[in-house]
């Protein structure tokens, strides 16, 4: 139903969010702690809703969702056959995470060579042809796991955070870390999607998660930010 109202539900390692949709559109983002979300009340009923889950039970969620009047419920089956051939050698291990991004792109950025970097806990790099087939891709450390990994296993390094603006060279340890870490970032996307550009013609470059909003206006090459891929990847489901 084109028309209906409709939720998905992602959640991730550190977070909840819930998309609302409307005549197909994404209207509403909330972003909701794991330990509270149960409180959490939906304004609008629903006709249906789709949901994902790394951390909270599957079950609690649908059951939340009935109890909010919303009875048909699609959980994303990693198991299940999807709209694209993925090259990896051992497809079962390849994450619901980026196979919701790899959805998301089918259905906002469809017929195009696209590359997907998710900016999350983990930074993830998933190259998919204009034929849907995923060649594969990359994980390395995200933002927040950088930080902590430096504070954790040093004896003095403290733990950074984003509340501050990172400066192009620290004067002191706090910057200097949060410039090693934001400038190491930038220096990998930009020279991944260099290698890349030039093995593949016409390649669509699209940002997403939740720290995209830090390199986004940074990196040379062109491209597309769009933080709740997962989302659209999740309400093609329905």
């Amino acid at each position: 139903m084109a028309d209906a109202r409709q939720y998905v539900l992602d959640a991730g390692n550190t977070r909840l969010k819930i998309g609302r949709f409307e005549g197909g559109e994404l209207v509403q983002v909330e972003a909701l702690a794991l330990t509270d979300w149960q409180q959490h009340r939906l304004t609008l009923p629903a006709e249906a809703a789709a949901l994902a889950s790394v951390s909270v039970p599957e079950g609690d969620l649908e059951s939340w969702l009935k109890k909010r009047g919303v009875h048909r419920i699609v959980r994303f089956d990693p198991q299940a056959p999807l709209p694209f051939e993925s090259k990896y050698t051992s497809p079962e291990t390849l994450g619901s995470d980026r196979k919701m991004l790899v959805l998301g792109a089918i259905s906002q950025y469809p017929k195009r060579n696209r590359l997907i970097i998710g900016l999350g806990s983990c930074i993830t790099y998933d190259l998919l042809t204009s034929q849907n087939v995923h060649l594969g891709g990359d994980i390395s450390p995200g933002m927040h796991m950088r930080w902590r990994a430096m504070h954790e296993f040093t004896a003095r390094l403290p733990l950074v955070t984003e509340s501050e603006p990172v400066q192009p060279l620290g004067t002191d340890t706090l910057s200097a870390l949060r410039s090693g870490v934001v400038q190491g970032i930038l220096a990998e996307i930009q020279g991944r999607c260099q290698q890349l550009e030039q093995q593949i013609p016409d390649l669509t470059i699209i940002l997403t998660g939740g720290d995209a909003h830090f390199f986004e206006k940074q990196i040379n090459s062109p491209i597309f930010a769009e933080p709740n891929l997962a989302l659209y990847g999740l309400h093609a489901l329905l």
